[in-house]
């Protein structure tokens, strides 16, 4: 009865450790030591509504595998940009305290890479860890965009971030919302 409250009690304690939703429910390894490592940018994806009034402007843009999918909708014009970036992207997040983002992107013969270097931290409290901090000099990746990253699902092999953003303004008669959800995923 001993050993079956005992095994009871430490199967309790795995599972109170995940943190979000899509976290693996049984885990041995602290979120400390899964983010360590070299990761992959394997797909995002970043919507952006801009509508006031009737006008409204929709950006969304894609990655999988090699290259980015933009779609840009305002008013009746759909305008859609396949294949002509070609893109890679790599985080390494370092058991120190510091990291590096490298990314290369291609546009027809010509080749860009941007390499960001400095510290990550966990945003938020030290119990939770559901936010990734990178605090890089200069940051202007126009594929990451952002310095705080919402775990959403964290894994030894995989983690994915997620945020969605909404605001509404209005000024008189006139009212202006704007949307942005972004889902990027790394994989080792």
């Amino acid at each position: 009865m001993k050993k079956l409250f005992i095994i009871a009690l430490a199967l309790g304690l795995l599972v109170s450790c995940k943190k979000s939703e899509n976290d693996p429910g049984i885990t041995f390894r602290s979120r400390d030591k899964k983010i360590v490592g070299e990761w992959n940018l394997e797909s995002f994806e970043n919507y952006n509504l801009n509508q006031t009034g009737a006008a409204k402007t929709e950006i969304t843009e894609k990655y999988a595998g090699s290259t980015i999918t933009t779609t840009n909708v305002t008013g009746a014009n759909t305008n859609t940009n396949v294949g002509t970036t070609s893109f890679k992207g790599t985080l390494k997040i370092n058991k120190n305290g510091t990291a590096e983002y490298t990314e290369v992107s291609t546009v027809g013969s010509v080749s860009a890479t941007r390499t960001y270097s400095g510290n990550w931290a966990w945003g938020n409290s030290k119990r939770n860890k559901t936010i990734l901090q990178l605090d890089f000099d200069g940051f202007n990746s126009p594929i990451l965009q952002r310095t705080y990253l919402y775990i959403d699902e964290l894994r030894n092999d995989k983690f994915v971030c997620v945020e969605n953003r909404n605001s509404v303004v209005s000024s008189g008669t006139t009212t202006t919302t704007k949307t942005n959800t972004f889902k990027v995923t790394f994989v080792q």
